[in-house]
C-alpha cells in the first residue's frame, strides 16, 4: 500500500456511494482491510515463481525424508541381520560350553526392531503428502503466456464480493457500474494507481462469479482467482 495515510479512507467515501448503504461503513472498511491483508500475505505464493518455490521446497523435503527412511530401514535390516547371527551362532556356541547371555535378549531386539518402525510413520505421511502435490503440479498445465494481474483480479472479486454482501444494486458489466467502478477505486487503494480500467477481469469475474463463498458467514478474504 502506499504510504501517506490510510488508502482505505481516501477511496472509502467511494466506495460507499456505489454501494449505496452508508451504514455498513465500517463493515466494509473492515472486510476491505482484511481482504488485503490477506491478499499481500498470499500474494508471493500465489503466482508462478512462488508456486515454483513451493514445488522445489517440496521436492527437498520429499527427498530428505526418503533418505532418512532408508537410513532407518538399513539400520533396522542391521539389526534384524544381527539377531537371526545370533539366534543360528548360539546352539553352535553352547555346543563347546559356551552359554552367550546378550546384553540385549532376542525379546528386548525384537521390541526395539518393531518400535523402531513407529516413529517412521508421521514422516512416511508426510512424504506421500509432498508427492501428491508434486504429482499434481506436474499434471498441472498452466496457460501459456504473461501471468494476469493478480492483484487485479483480486480487486475485481473484491468488489464482486462486496456488491453481493453489502448492496441491493445491480451488477453488471456496465463500464461506468458501481461493481466496475468499485473494483478500480479498490485497487487504487491496493497498488496506488487511480483510475485504471478493470473491465476484463470484471468480466472475468462476472462470467465466473465465487458462488461457493458463504456471505453470510465469511469475512472477505482471498477466494480462488481461478
Amino acid at each position: 500500500m502506499p504510504h501517506g495515510g490510510d488508502p482505505i479512507d481516501a477511496v472509502l467515501d467511494r466506495i460507499m456511494d456505489e454501494l449505496g448503504n452508508a451504514g455498513a461503513r465500517a463493515e466494509v472498511a473492515e472486510s476491505i482491510e482484511h481482504s488485503f491483508a490477506t491478499f499481500q500475505r498470499c500474494d508471493e505464493l500465489s503466482g508462478r515463481v512462488g508456486r515454483q518455490h513451493l514445488i522445489t521446497g517440496a521436492r527437498q523435503i520429499a527427498d530428505a525424508t526418503t533418505t532418512l527412511e532408508d537410513q532407518i530401514h538399513g539400520v533396522i535390516a542391521a539389526l534384524s541381520a544381527l539377531e537371526n547371527q545370533l539366534r543360528t551362532a548360539e546352539p553352535l556356541l553352547v555346543s563347546y560350553g559356551f552359554y552367550p547371555q546378550p546384553a540385549v535378549g532376542r525379546d528386548e531386539l525384537d521390541a526395539l526392531i518393531e518400535a523402531t518402525y513407529l516413529p517412521l510413520q508421521p514422516w512416511r505421511l508426510a512424504r506421500l503428502r509432498y508427492e501428491r502435490f508434486l504429482a499434481d503440479a506436474a499434471a498441472e498445465r498452466l496457460p501459456p503466456g504473461p501471468e494476469f494481474g493478480r492483484a487485479q483480479r483480486h480487486c475485481a472479486v473484491l468488489a464482486y464480493m462486496l456488491m453481493r454482501r453489502f448492496s441491493a444494486r445491480p451488477i453488471t458489466k456496465s463500464v461506468t457500474g458501481p461493481f466496475y467502478s468499485m473494483a478500480s477505486l479498490l485497487y487504487e487503494a491496493l497498488v496506488g494507481r487511480p483510475d485504471v480500467d478493470l473491465h476484463r477481469h470484471c468480466e472475468r469475474v462476472l462470467d465466473h462469479p465465487p458462488d461457493h463463498i458463504d456471505f453470510a458467514r465469511d469475512r472477505l478474504g482471498v477466494p480462488r482467482l481461478d
